[in-house]
């Protein structure tokens, strides 16, 4: 199936140069988005060093970025969740019993997923530096951001204008330059474009399957809501069945798909039940932070209340922001759905289908997200980072008007990122 969403519209030349121009288009937003964000995160902890009055070369991503009166207790890049994957990275699991006396213990690195830091540490031939972490990190969003505009296409969700928008808002989005630090938000979104890009729909090469496989084990290796992932391979599952197209060796390979996310999040619980004796040390440690399972969307629900909307920030939470982006996930649940009714959408059934799959997998990442005591803590970075999301977020809004909304995102973007180098609070990893 050839790929026409780097096209150009309105334009007199071949369609080959038409592509190629667009082509470069959608790369140069790309690539000059995460070159602003790495200029920023350099200029910032230049900044940060000059304000203490430091001698010497400035320009240096393992340096110190902490600035007296505004960020936490940090020496550097490496801080908050980056301080814990390190630690993984160079350490591994601390190996001890779950529970002491009776108590859980405190805060222990078995909350985090070894996915990165496994990635991280290879990458950085046994050590886990932040420049290492930060062109790894922007290499793989690369990747994932391209690899998840060819499935819209090829999937027939969007058309060319459509996928062409997907990469601009991945480029500016403000919550984007998580992409660009060293956390698993970049490996998590590669691993779940490749998943559904390669998933077997039309053909089951063993080529295909592999890299299928590999990317849906990582991506249940990487985040607990890899295992989501698995409804898109179920679905093309029921939808062989509704065709009668009964061939056993594509109904194997969804269903080795379907399982693959499982079983990367099995070998994680094995690892953590060998350390701990509990293998779900990922859960019950959270509440060593202060969080607790709650009822569905209690967070949002406790978001919404006066004194909460009034309180910008607390504890790494830009409340607002959180709030922003949860609301803009719950109306995008809401288009999805509505289209995939619409018994006169385009595409047909098969497409209504994906469109009902998608918005079922957002429903998922936001109870999972905002059903806590803690009222949408990091919802920006856990699910709003989400490739599926941004995906969603493209077939949803017109294309002019995420054009038109880009520079706005990009300035929004630069300032986020400079307040989360400096570990202000509000924007903090």
């Amino acid at each position: 199936m050839t790929n026409h969403y780097f096209d150009l519209e309105d334009s007199n030349v071949p369609s080959k140069n038409r592509r190629m121009a667009s082509w470069r288009k959608n790369i140069g937003h790309l690539v000059a988005s995460r070159v602003a964000i790495v200029a920023i995160i350099l200029l910032t902890q230049a900044t940060a060093e000059i304000a203490r009055g430091t001698t010497g070369s400035y320009m240096n991503l393992d340096g110190s970025t902490n600035i007296h009166g505004a960020s936490k207790p940090s020496r550097n890049l490496l801080k908050a969740d980056i301080g814990w994957y390190k630690d993984i990275a160079d350490s591994g699991y601390t190996k001890e019993p779950f529970q002491v006396d009776g108590r859980p213990a405190s805060q222990r690195n078995w909350a985090f997923f070894p996915g990165w830091p496994i990635l991280w540490k290879l990458c950085g031939l046994g050590r886990a530096k932040a420049s290492t972490g930060i062109a790894l990190a922007n290499i793989l969003f690369f990747a994932g951001m391209l690899a998840m505009g060819k499935y819209l296409a090829r999937s027939g969700l969007a058309n060319k204008s459509m996928a062409g928008s997907f990469l601009l808002l991945a480029s500016y989005y403000p919550f984007s330059y998580f992409f660009s630090l060293p956390l698993p938000e970049s490996l998590f979104s590669a691993c779940t474009a490749f998943f559904l890009l390669s998933m077997p729909r039309y053909n089951c090469g063993w080529h295909n399957t592999i890299i299928n496989c590999v990317a849906g084990y990582a991506s249940g290796l990487t985040r607990p809501m890899g295992i989501f992932n698995s409804i898109f391979p179920a679905s093309e599952f029921c939808k062989c069945l509704m065709r009668k197209e009964f061939n056993p060796k594509l109904l194997a390979s969804l269903a080795v798909s379907a399982i693959s996310p499982f079983l990367g999040l099995g070998s994680f619980m094995l690892h953590l039940n060998q350390k701990t004796g509990n293998p779900f040390a990922f859960k019950d440690i959270q509440e060593a932070w202060g969080r607790s399972n709650g009822m569905i969307f209690e967070g949002l629900i406790k978001a919404l209340s006066p004194t909460e909307i009034s309180t910008l920030t607390f504890y790494s939470n830009f409340r607002l922001a959180n709030l922003t982006v949860c609301l803009v996930m719950i109306i995008s649940i809401l288009i999805l759905a509505k289209k995939a009714l619409n018994s006169r959408l385009a595409g047909g059934l098969e497409k209504r289908i994906d469109l009902a799959v998608i918005a079922s997998y957002l429903l998922l990442l936001t109870i999972s997200c905002s059903s806590d005591n803690q009222g949408l803590l990091s919802f920006s970075r856990i699910a709003g980072t989400n490739p599926i999301f941004l995906a969603s977020l493209a077939i949803c809004i017109k294309p002019r008007i995420i054009k038109q909304l880009s520079p706005v995102l990009a300035i929004l973007l630069g300032a986020f990122t400079a307040l989360s180098t400096v570990g202000f609070d509000a924007f903090a990893a």
